[in-house]
């Protein structure tokens, strides 16, 4: 995941991840490390830069507000939260790094506990969220190492990419023609819009 959106962050570029990139001997001499090997326009540099405008709203607008630590550089994340509350994440990057943060139950099915009326470090949560414990350990980890790497401004993106209108839908009975028994036909076509792509609000659903 944390690939993935260091694919974001590199309008684009995939790099296949590596464990040791440079290694120097006690003498400061540079003996190698595992060679990069990264494919430009794995994903359409304007896709990926739309992308990174939209998740940067998470850490100001949405889920991502909730975080208290802030990085002080340009820098966009998702939270992430399953139904049970207990897989929970916070997938976030700036210019030149990407972190993935878990907070969770390891186990899935019958055997993981639900993330709610628990106990973590002395403090009680009805339920867990991306943003309570994962979003944290994410934004206290990038500040330690923030600076070590490209920390400048996102690239903009197209302005046809980030405005545009709402389509105009129908309900499965105005395509057919047809309207509930007892009710009168409605329209339920949502107004059309050119704000930014509202982020997940993530309050355990899934957002």
């Amino acid at each position: 995941m944390a690939n993935a959106f260091a694919t974001f962050a590199a309008d684009g570029t995939y790099c296949a991840p590596i464990s040791i990139a440079e290694v120097d001997n006690a003498q400061g001499k540079k003996i190698g490390g595992q060679a990069s090997a990264c494919k430009p326009n794995a994903l359409n540099p304007d896709v990926a830069k739309a992308t990174t405008n939209v998740l940067q709203d998470v850490l100001t607008k949405g889920s991502g507000l909730l975080i208290p630590q802030k990085l002080g550089v340009p820098d966009a994340a998702k939270t992430g939260t399953n139904q049970y509350n207990n897989q929970t994440w916070v997938l976030g990057y700036t210019k030149g790094l990407a972190t993935a943060s878990f907070f969770g139950d390891p186990f899935n099915g019958s055997a993981a506990r639900l993330g709610r009326n628990i106990t973590v470090n002395g403090k009680y949560y009805p339920l867990v969220d991306g943003a309570y414990i994962a979003g944290p350990q994410w934004a206290q980890y990038m500040q330690q190492v923030v600076g070590l790497y490209d920390h400048g401004d996102f690239d903009a993106p197209p302005q046809n990419l980030i405005g545009g209108s709402a389509p105009q839908t129908r309900s499965s009975d105005q395509a057919t023609g047809g309207t509930s028994p007892g009710q009168a036909p409605q329209s339920t076509a949502p107004q059309p819009s050119t704000a930014r792509s509202k982020p997940g609000n993530g309050n355990g659903k899934g957002g």
